[in-house]
């Protein structure tokens, strides 16, 4: 059987014919970049863009952070143009920032005191810083003061506010540093202890005739009452209360409850804490 050739001219038409058919189902990206698309899913995001991403969401409300959180005025989210304040310590960036925190702490002094402190190694247009506190981050911050800034400062700047905390849990500060313009960020947030004190009881006077018993209650009793047992020099219980109110001046008084001579002894009991203590009874 005779072999018939093909003219070349034909030939050119159909491969020309089967390119073009070919070039219409690929993707426009690959014929314009010649990569050829593999179907298969993205690549995993670089562990750069995830900390990138999680920094993000970290500066939303509600959210712990470790930075400085900028606004812009009257905006309610961060924006990538607004000036960064950042509690750096001793790697701050090279390049000024309006505002830059190398440190800030806070304890309590006593009972009725907690201190905050913090220090700024440069100030551009820096207005005041504002006092922020609550119980819990998560149900938002109130104001409790505000400390003027020095605007324009090259030089570390030190800082002090002393705030009325008689609180017994922990309090979480931050500062809200705010521009001559009106613009603001938030500090990292700080925590400071609650003011602890270990409850006791003494009995007043002691010894003391039994009309005249009381016994002085200190400590953290939270205003709750109390549950309160006397017992004798034999273990036997003279007294029990267990929801005894203590008044404001916090003291017990149980006039003429032990009418015998001897030896005795009171155990209080709170919550979270429990005293004891011994006394003598005379006539």
């Amino acid at each position: 059987m005779p072999i018939h050739t093909m003219n070349g001219n034909r030939f050119v038409r159909i491969v020309l014919i089967v390119f073009a058919s070919w070039m219409a189902l690929v993707p426009a990206s690959f014929a314009a970049s010649g990569t050829k698309s593999t179907g298969l899913p993205d690549p995993p995001v670089s562990k750069t863009k995830q900390k990138a991403d999680e920094m993000l969401a970290r500066t939303r409300p509600g959210y712990y952070t470790a930075l400085f959180v900028t606004n812009r005025k009257g905006s309610k989210m961060p924006n990538a143009r607004t000036r960064a304040v950042e509690d750096c310590g001793s790697s701050c960036p090279s390049s000024p920032l309006p505002v830059t925190l190398i440190s800030f702490s806070g304890k309590r002094l006593d009972a009725r005191q907690t201190q905050l402190d913090w220090i700024t190694t440069s100030e551009v247009n820096n207005d005041y810083f504002e006092i922020e506190r609550t119980l819990n981050p998560a149900t938002g911050f109130q104001a409790v003061g505000s400390v003027k800034g020095q605007g324009n400062s090259a030089a570390n700047v030190s800082y002090q506010f002393t705030d009325p905390n008689a609180e017994t849990v922990y309090t979480y500060y931050r500062l809200k540093q705010v521009d001559l313009d009106g613009s603001f960020a938030y500090s990292r947030i700080i925590a400071v202890k609650g003011y602890h004190q270990e409850l006791t009881v003494h009995a007043f006077p002691n010894p003391g005739s039994g009309k005249e018993l009381a016994f002085i209650v200190a400590g953290d009793t939270n205003k709750e009452s109390i549950s309160v047992r006397i017992y004798d020099q034999k273990g036997r219980s003279v007294y029990q209360n267990t929801k005894y109110i203590l008044p404001e001046n916090q003291q017990i008084s149980l006039p003429g409850l032990a009418t015998q001579q001897g030896s005795y002894y009171i155990k209080i009991r709170t919550k979270q804490q429990e005293a004891s203590s011994s006394f003598i009874v005379i006539r």
